[in-house]
């Protein structure tokens, strides 16, 4: 199967991984190949990755015969059913609808050459798991009596060979590529007047789609409204005046700097300012509508209750003062803690002064250094409506799958080898000797545009750029923690998109920790 290079910020797994199969029957004769095959970089195919289980070695006239392949992949302590197929019919199931499946000759029966191949269209981060492959089969003379053959392929060995992976050269090429196509956007009003007003036409339409987002937030603004007091909707009629502030002061700038160029291009930049001032128009006369004769719509919606957290499934690192609280009482936050093993010879460890983690944060118990993380999460769909607001901002990622808007990525923490290796209690996040934390990540709003979230109590958000997300009626604070990971062979490692931080020879992450004005 071939991948190729789209960006020079895209990871691609190359890896070929052949693990040693598990018996669960007596017959030990059975040759089944199950392995991701290795991408070629020298070809131009799809960008997508291909994992193939067939029983190799049998023909027509073989006393075994091969009754339904199915692949799982590990999840949450358990094997969970991702792709099948069955003899005596075509018909393919998939658990997971980023991906497709196609199998070999078909018909009344799965014959020698039949296979169960499973592909995804794109090669990222969460491809990385541990997956089985069952073969169920039986004899000639006693099709009655089935037997299952499995094989599992390790994730933990796919990402063992991925830092010495060619791919990284390339990549570090495309990477530098990268940086030079960054820097030459620092001389782009050096140049033409056409480019220069090029350059205004961008930057109008970033403003147009800054614009066209802040509409697409009005229906959650009156939600917002219709459950909190009368100031929030002053607090939004606030927000919208200094937008239409910010706005008239662009159009005055546009102006003194268009006034060397054509009457025409003067024209065409200020059809689309005045296209964005009918957008805010739009948006005033909609919070408007949702008064009656003077009276706010707090007034006319009684026992509202307050904001609720957001719909999908995802975890927020606890605070000292527990989980957030939540206005909706058909579900309730699932606690749990992370206990990393870090390392014991001139530790490192260390976090911000006032940070206001639960505790306990950082152990030494018999000269074994250890750090807790504790989290408060949502593993349900039930008991919310709202979508997460669009800002700058990332969450930790429980199950699969991301939140709608968010986009997937992590750390893999190394930890201490020597003694024994770190623990989990409550809600299981993450197994295994190194651990990999996941987040879900997002960047389609300004993270000085506050967005609504319950704010009865203090909670944690992770921070994703430079500044941390403001949020309604909150005050944010930065924090940190820094853990020291082992040093010996270690293989710590980031994928993007991740919180501001690093994972190398270490890990540190920065968070945003946020209390009640």
């Amino acid at each position: 199967m071939v991948t190729k290079l789209r960006s020079c910020l895209q990871v691609v797994l190359v890896y070929v991984i052949v693990v040693t199969g598990l018996m669960t029957s007596n017959d030990t004769s059975l040759n089944v190949y199950f392995d991701i095959v290795t991408p070629d970089l020298s070809s131009s195919q799809e960008d997508n990755v291909t994992l193939q289980c067939q029983v190799l070695g049998i023909t027509l006239d073989s006393d075994i015969k091969v009754a339904e392949y199915t692949i799982f992949f590990h999840q949450l302590n358990q094997w969970q059913t991702l792709a099948q197929i069955s003899q005596g019919s075509d018909h393919v199931t998939s658990k997971d609808g980023t991906l497709f499946l196609t199998r070999g000759s078909t018909g009344t029966a799965l014959d020698p050459t039949s296979f169960i191949q499973l592909t995804w269209r794109r090669s990222d981060f969460d491809i990385a798991d541990d997956y089985r492959c069952d073969v169920t089969y039986y004899t000639s003379d006693s099709r009655e009596s089935q037997k299952v053959f499995s094989k599992i392929l390790s994730r933990e060995d796919i990402f063992k060979n991925l830092k010495e992976s060619p791919v990284k050269t390339v990549m570090g090429v495309e990477k530098a590529n990268c940086d030079s196509v960054l820097k030459s956007k620092d001389i782009v009003f050096q140049k033409t007047l056409t480019e220069i007003i090029t350059s205004f036409n961008s930057s109008i339409q970033e403003l147009v789609d800054e614009t066209k987002q802040l509409a697409r937030t009005n229906s959650e603004l009156i939600e917002y409204l219709a459950t909190t007091k009368d100031e929030k909707l002053s607090q939004a009629l606030t927000l919208l005046e200094n937008s239409s502030l910010e706005l008239a002061s662009l159009k005055d700038m546009m102006q003194e700097k268009l006034q060397r160029h054509t009457v025409q291009d003067v024209t065409e930049l200020e059809e689309k300012l005045r296209r964005q001032e009918i957008l805010i128009q739009e948006m005033n006369e909609t919070l408007q509508l949702n008064s009656f004769n003077g009276t706010t719509l707090e007034a006319s919606v009684v026992g509202s209750g307050e904001v609720s957290w957001p719909k999908g499934t995802y975890a927020l690192l606890k605070p000292n003062t527990g989980c957030p609280t939540n206005a909706k009482k058909s579900w309730l936050w699932k606690e749990g803690y992370r206990k990393y093993h870090t390392e014991s010879s001139g530790n490192e460890d260390k976090y911000s002064d006032d940070i206001h983690l639960a505790l306990p944060v950082k152990v030494i118990d018999s000269s074994k250094h250890f750090v807790y993380l504790s989290f408060c999460a949502k593993d349900s769909n039930y008991g919310s409506s709202s979508h997460w607001p669009i800002g700058s901002y990332c969450i930790n990622r429980v199950g699969r799958h991301c939140p709608a808007g968010f986009k997937s990525g992590g750390f893999r923490i190394n930890e201490e080898k020597n003694y024994y290796s770190g623990t989990v209690g409550g809600f299981l996040l993450e197994t295994g000797p190194n651990f990999y934390l996941r987040f879900c990540c997002r960047a389609d709003g300004s993270p000085t545009t506050p967005i609504i979230l319950p704010n009865g109590s203090p909670f944690y958000l992770s921070k994703f750029g430079n500044l941390c997300q403001e949020v309604y009626g909150m005050t944010s604070t930065e924090e940190y923690i820094f853990l020291d990971t082992d040093d010996s062979n270690n293989e710590d490692m980031a994928f993007p998109p991740h919180p501001e931080g690093f994972a190398n020879n270490g890990f540190q992450m920065w968070m945003c920790y946020y209390k009640p004005n």
